[in-house]
């Protein structure tokens, strides 16, 4: 099995192709388990210090980063000092109007190298343009508030009162801990940590040995703040906070599942399996148009990203881990209309370390942003997501797969064999019965001209020949019911369908 991991770790996608009955699925599953396993990083302590320990902090590079990140910090507080914010009008706030300008949107887009913060939708702000709409969108406290001006006031009053240290309970009821942890550190970058998502604060303390269950959101941020700083002053290190930050998201799966145990982190991958049929679509598979209810219990319309899309994002926000999605019986759907753009992407993976987001980035036709957002319409396939496709060669009902998207894959027979049955079958008894039942129904499948030839000239005995797993049983009356309901059968079904002469239903019955 290690070759064809190892086959798969190059390629990135391969496709287990025999005919029935051989464990193409199951051993897609053994593959899978085996490279999504728990495995090791290093020490996190160790990491931590020996970043902190040799980063060059006097690169040109680095200086330059960070005389951009001053600026950028600079120019936000100047344009929305704390003072201003108790007075500030739903143009300056409020994100979606286009002008790129607006408090929300430095907070979501402006700032983005400072610390990633994306709200998923921007009713987070409690009042924003719609250009569905093409009025102001209002939740929450706003919806409150009948005059758009006095809501946009009221909502920049409760963040300048968290600014100013008052009230800060008040803040919390009606706005989401992170959007304030991003206004924080915008304001206060030697305070509070540049990371505003829970489960990333509290990943970065494991990895420091932190308990915090007793700690809320921003308890949380402050802790990571504290301990970074003290960590580099015993180093005697200049790293900034920003550096820090993605020194750790380059080098663990914070947005992912970290444990540790003995000091050692442990990283989960994970895999996920899907069956492929005739019906399969791009908008199944990969992102389409999905109808959905509002409060009002009316049906709008939504993109949203599928499977394939779903995974490829946990993939690029975990990099030390490994991801395989199984797609079961892969010839059954039209490939190339299923996966669209993204036979492009298969063959020019986003690779974490090299970042080259332009290289591997395909266009989809479908805008996954709200109308309150920028256009998104970026697809990337990460190199940590791998792909198995399992493929019956015995099923002519199904499309062949074309030369670009056989180019992409590699193909990997898994044929017949009696081995199996040896490892498995352990009563000799009835190992002999299921071993001399295999070579039987094989004899069917003969190709040698020296001997009866039921195997019709257009087939190949590696493509239809019925495989082991049929014969894999625990008792004498399992056989006996395979042989009857399943072996039989599909023998004779493959006499219907040209693959066996009718002289092989003379001997059918008899096996």
């Amino acid at each position: 099995m290690q070759n064809k991991i190892d086959l798969l770790e190059y390629k990135k996608q391969i496709i287990l192709q025999g005919p029935p009955g051989t464990g193409k699925t199951r051993l897609a599953k053994m593959i899978a388990e085996e490279m999504t396993t728990t495995s090791t990083i290093l020490n996190p302590i160790e990491l931590i210090d020996g970043f902190l320990k040799n980063f060059d902090t006097k690169s040109t590079e680095v200086l330059t980063s960070r005389t951009r990140h001053e600026e950028l910090l600079n120019e936000f507080q100047s344009k929305f000092p704390i003072a201003s914010l108790k007075d500030i009008s739903k143009e300056n706030y409020c994100i979606g109007t286009g002008s790129n300008d607006s408090f929300c949107w430095w907070i979501e887009r402006g700032l983005i190298s400072l610390g990633y913060y994306f709200p998923g939708s921007a009713r987070s702000y409690l009042i924003f343009w719609s250009k569905s709409k093409n009025e102001y969108s209002k939740h929450g406290l706003a919806t409150k508030i009948e005059d758009d001006d006095e809501a946009a006031k009221r909502i920049g009053l409760l963040i300048a009162d968290l600014l100013e240290d008052k009230n800060v309970k008040v803040a919390t009821t009606f706005l989401g801990t992170s959007f304030l942890l991003k206004i924080l550190h915008s304001y206060y970058p030697e305070k509070y940590f540049p990371v505003n998502s829970i489960p990333c604060l509290e990943n970065i303390l494991k990895l420091f040995g932190e308990n915090y269950s007793s700690l809320n959101g921003f308890e949380k941020n402050l802790k990571v703040q504290e301990l970074f700083t003290e960590r580099k002053k015993a180093l005697g290190s200049d790293v900034t906070s920003i550096e820090f930050m993605q020194f750790l998201f380059g080098n663990f799966d914070l947005k992912g599942k970290i444990e540790i145990k003995t000091n050692q982190i442990i990283s989960r991958g994970e895999y996920k399996i899907i069956q492929f049929h005739p019906s399969y679509s791009y908008e199944d598979f990969v992102r389409g148009i999905a109808a959905k209810t509002n409060s009002d219990d009316k049906v709008f319309y939504k993109v949203e990203d599928r499977i394939l899309m779903e995974f490829a994002k946990e993939a690029f926000n975990n990099s030390k881990s490994k991801y395989v999605l199984i797609l079961d019986e892969i010839n059954r759907a039209n490939l190339p209309a299923v996966l669209g753009e993204l036979i492009y992407a298969l063959e020019y993976r986003y690779n974490h370390e090299q970042d080259n987001i332009k290289e591997a980035a395909v266009e989809s036709l479908y805008d996954i942003s709200g109308d309150d957002e920028e256009s998104d319409r970026v697809l990337v396939l990460p190199d940590n997501l791998y792909i198995i496709g399992t493929m019956n060669t015995a099923d002519r009902s199904v499309g062949h797969i074309d030369y670009a998207i056989k180019r992409r894959f590699a193909f990997v027979d898994v044929l017949p064999t009696d081995q199996a049955i040896d490892d498995v079958v352990i009563d000799p008894v009835l190992h002999a019965k299921a071993k001399g039942l295999y070579h039987k129904v094989a004899a069917l499948f003969n190709e040698d001209k020296s001997k009866t030839v039921y195997l019709q000239s257009d087939f190949k005995a590696k493509d239809v020949q019925l495989g082991h797993s049929y014969f894999l049983v625990e008792t004498e009356k399992q056989l006996e019911l395979k042989l009857e309901f399943e072996i039989k059968p599909l023998l004779n079904e493959y006499v219907k369908d040209g693959i066996l002469s009718e002289e092989a239903l003379l001997e059918i019955p008899n096996l």
